[in-house]
């Protein structure tokens, strides 16, 4: 390291900087921002029907894990595009800065273009001080109108990355839906 990359850095900590590293787009905003954020994209990207542009929108983490990402974003849209994102809030946030990583939690409901209500969940993944690939959309899960409507035994995904897929999930219908088989399969 040079003499004055060392001195530009320690310039950077001490007036409080950090480097770009790690912070997604929305690491500076609030979790209540950062959830408005993500929904309005979410909102435009659904409105637009743009497959791509959500997929895009997934961390390089995940579009590297799941190679059908563009196969299920394309379903997606084939489901609500055209429609509305709209009642949307935020969630939950977990994690810290000094815990690492932080992952906000945002709900909202669609109305797709045929008048059929969804149910939207998406947790995104706005820091990662250890993995900056994971900085990004980690989950899009869509069901049927409401999760109270949910049969037993259902529940979202959780943000830990060593338990729960990443990705996609689109539920169209809760008719044979089991919660021991169903939650993992790709057809759900």
């Amino acid at each position: 390291m040079s003499l004055l990359t060392l001195a530009f850095s320690s310039l950077l900590v001490l007036a409080g900087c950090r480097s770009p590293e790690g912070y997604g787009p929305r690491s500076t905003m609030s979790d209540e921002d950062a959830s408005a954020t993500c929904l309005d994209e979410l909102s435009s990207l659904v409105a637009d029907s743009d497959a791509d542009g959500l997929v895009a929108a997934f961390s390089e983490g995940v579009r590297s894990a799941n190679p059908g990402l563009a196969e299920r974003a394309s379903e997606l849209m084939s489901t609500i595009g055209g429609g509305t994102v709209e009642d949307g809030h935020l969630n939950q946030s977990e994690g810290s800065i000094g815990s690492g990583s932080i992952y906000v939690v945002s709900i909202a409901t669609v109305t797709a273009p045929d008048g059929s209500v969804w149910q939207l969940r998406a947790t995104d993944c706005t820091f990662n001080k250890d993995d900056p690939a994971r900085v990004g959309l980690r989950t899009v899960e869509v069901i049927p109108n409401s999760v109270l409507e949910a049969p037993r035994g259902f529940s979202w995904y959780g943000t830990d990355d060593e338990r729960w897929p990443t990705g996609i999930r689109l539920i169209t219908s809760w008719d044979g839906w089991d919660p021991h088989t169903s939650p993992y399969s790709p057809d759900w």
